[in-house]
């Protein structure tokens, strides 16, 4: 089973008090760009983060294959609190898993295929790196037995401690456009990357 943590807890603190993934962007919300490609894709659960604005993100959604909703309570402490919520309600018959953010729009269904024929490939690995000219990416895939490494991890910056910790697992895998770059955390954000 592929699995992937969705997070979309976040309190959108960079864009002044009004939640980002409520904002509309060609033609929908800018959650739901990310959340249908992945429903598209080769995952089979998508653990769904909610916190901040849970009702009404929830009312956006059409269709709920896939999802598994989880609220996180403490998200105003910051993304690492998401992915510990979304880690400890991975069904337990995952092999691999992706931790996906909400507010990457331009990642498709097709990515997540890509990303997991890396991962069969490299067995002896454990954490999967989108780049794309050397700058790291997302979402990342990480292998089921990492889970337990990464229930250490604190504060707002996510996994990149654990990850910096086990550079020998890593397996960079390269792709030919920026969309693993483009999140959209303020309002210059839209503007610029539309």
């Amino acid at each position: 089973m592929i699995s992937a943590i969705y997070l979309a807890a976040g309190k959108s603190s960079r864009f002044l008090g009004f939640n980002k993934l409520l904002r509309n962007f060609k033609g929908k919300k800018l959650f739901l760009h990310s959340l249908e490609n992945l429903q598209k894709s080769i995952v089979n659960k998508i653990i769904f983060i909610t916190g901040n604005d849970e009702k009404i993100i929830k009312k956006k959604i059409k269709k709920f294959k896939k999802i598994i909703f989880v609220f996180n309570k403490n998200f105003d402490r910051g993304i690492s609190s998401s992915i510990l919520s979304g880690i400890k309600k991975l069904p337990k018959k995952t092999k691999y898993f992706f931790i996906v953010l909400a507010d990457m729009p331009h990642i498709k269904s097709n990515f997540y295929k890509i990303m997991l024929n890396q991962a069969l490939k490299f067995k002896n690995k454990n954490i999967f790196i989108p780049i794309y000219k050397k700058k790291n990416g997302n979402p990342i895939l990480f292998n089921y037995s990492f889970k337990k490494k990464l229930l250490s991890i604190k504060g707002d910056i996510g996994a990149k401690n654990i990850i910096k910790k086990n550079f020998t697992k890593i397996k960079f895998i390269q792709f030919k456009d920026n969309s693993i770059l483009k999140d959209y955390d303020s309002k210059n954000d839209f503007l610029k990357k539309n």
